[in-house]
């Protein structure tokens, strides 16, 4: 029997409201989606589940009036799309719950989410398989009732006064309202007004209002944070030598690439009245700005220590008193090495730091000095190597971020292939020197990847006494 066109009036016109403001939650739905794409990644989420959560119950919305069946022929599927989005529609609103709740019950939320998903998954193709729409209904209602004692608990314990709370809480208020009337008909009107979805609209009306709000005020913590860390990075650098020393005999490059804003990698140069140098390296564990403010701390410490220059093992010793009982979890792996053009020798000293890699003749060999890390172990005692250092050798110190580089394939660069970088390369001067290891390591590393750990290196070539050392290769 088809409808008449009386009947047909009477039926777009008892879903009106219900049609409008479908068509509203889908639109608000997606400019969420849209604020949500453009935001921030730590401040996308709330508006990705916000926007499903609003499109996806319009849609429910619009498929469960009379206008949508009489428009479609009513056809047999109909009934199982209806029944499926009663399982999908609570599951956006459990994952922006989640993110409302700000860590709270975060174990809670966890399970209640998981079973609504749990449910989805099963109810759906059973269902279809079963040819009994709606079978599991039941089970949903129970859940959904869950996810809103979870929510009513979130609004009304301690902790949650703040004006964010307060307008999901007036619109919960407001939408719960709305569904009581709509079950037991305190007031009656011949449009709908009073019905579920009205009070549905006004929730999501402060739901999209508080998540732009706490998206914006995220918004602005990310820029006074990304602000933060351009001052820390340009102090960081500062304290940094600004140029390579130039001392007769030697030839000197560096190469400084943190991984982050800023680095816990730190190296410095103490240049001596008797035309020696000392060269300073080392590698605070861990990575961001805890490790950047050891890493900052260094440089005080290295310059307090002026008198003990000339040795490396006292210097280490020295620091290692400095820092002990100073850091938390943190420690310090660290080599200095103390050259002496005239002489012809370099002495080595090491802080469980990878060990300085020496090119003398035609072979490249670590010097593996003996020593614990700094800052761990009050009683600690560092061990000296003397080596020659004559026309043509090369000596290279760096940071694990050089030779622990992985590939695709999670194997490390290692320091065995850099040792036959330099070996292949003495001849080259520092500064080409040393950005032929940062190609190579680059090159094993991929033109994908992003670095994992901070890259330090300082490369030393002892020339003619006449030479003067080249500009900086940073």
């Amino acid at each position: 029997m088809h409808p008449t066109a009386a009947g047909v009036i009477a039926t777009f016109r008892a879903d009106t409201i219900a049609i409008v403001i479908a068509v509203v939650l889908c639109t608000m739905g997606a400019g969420m989606l849209l604020l949500g794409a453009l935001s921030a990644r730590d401040a996308r989420r709330p508006f990705l589940y916000a926007g499903l959560f609003a499109i996806v119950y319009g849609v429910r919305l619009a498929f469960n009036t009379s206008s949508f069946a009489l428009l479609s022929g009513d056809p047999y599927w109909l009934a199982y799309v209806r029944s499926a989005f009663e399982y999908l529609v609570p599951l956006p609103a459990a994952l922006l719950f989640k993110s409302f709740s700000q860590g709270r019950r975060t174990a809670l939320h966890r399970i209640v989410t998981i079973a609504l998903a749990i449910c989805a998954a099963v109810a759906i193709p059973l269902e279809i398989a079963l040819r009994s729409p709606y079978a599991l209904n039941p089970v949903i209602n129970a859940l959904v009732l869950g996810l809103v004692a979870v929510l009513g608990i979130d609004l009304l314990a301690p902790g949650t006064e703040n004006r964010s709370w307060g307008l999901v809480r007036i619109g919960a208020l407001v939408f719960t309202a709305f569904v009581l009337n709509q079950h037991l008909g305190f007031v009656r009107d011949p449009y709908g007004l009073t019905r579920e979805p009205t009070g549905f609209l006004f929730l999501m009306l402060t739901i999209i209002i508080t998540t732009m709000r706490e998206g914006t005020r995220a918004q602005q913590r990310l820029v006074a944070v990304d602000s933060e860390l351009a001052t820390a990075r340009a102090i960081q650098l500062a304290a940094l030598p600004r140029t390579n020393p130039s001392l007769a005999g030697l030839e000197v490059a560096t190469v400084y690439t943190p991984a982050s804003d800023v680095a816990g990698d730190f190296y410095d140069f103490v240049e001596l009245e008797n035309g020696t140098l000392g060269l300073f390296i080392a590698d605070v564990s861990g990575h961001g700005v805890p490790a950047a403010l050891v890493a900052s701390m260094l440089k005080i410490a290295l310059a307090t220590q002026i008198e003990n220059a000339s040795s490396p093992a006292r210097i280490l010793a020295a620091l290692n008193t400095l820092f002990c009982g100073r850091l938390e979890r943190q420690f310090i792996t660290a080599a200095y090495v103390h050259i002496d053009p005239a002489a012809g020798t370099l002495v080595v000293a090491s802080a469980g730091h990878p060990p300085p890699i020496l090119r003398h003749g035609e072979a490249s060999a670590e010097v593996i000095a003996p020593g614990v890390v700094l800052g761990r172990f009050r009683d600690a005692r560092y061990e000296e190597l003397t080596r020659p250092f004559t026309s043509g050798d090369t000596l290279v110190l760096y940071t694990d971020g050089v030779t622990e580089t992985a590939n695709r394939d999670a194997e490390i660069w290692g320091d065995e292939r850099l040792r036959t970088t330099i070996t292949s390369h003495a001849a080259d001067n520092t500064a080409s020197l040393a950005m032929r290891i940062i190609n190579d390591v680059a090159e094993w590393r991929g033109t994908d990847g992003a670095p994992d750990d901070d890259v330090t290196l300082i490369v030393v070539k002892r020339r003619a006494s006449s030479t003067v050392s080249s500009p900086s290769a940073q």
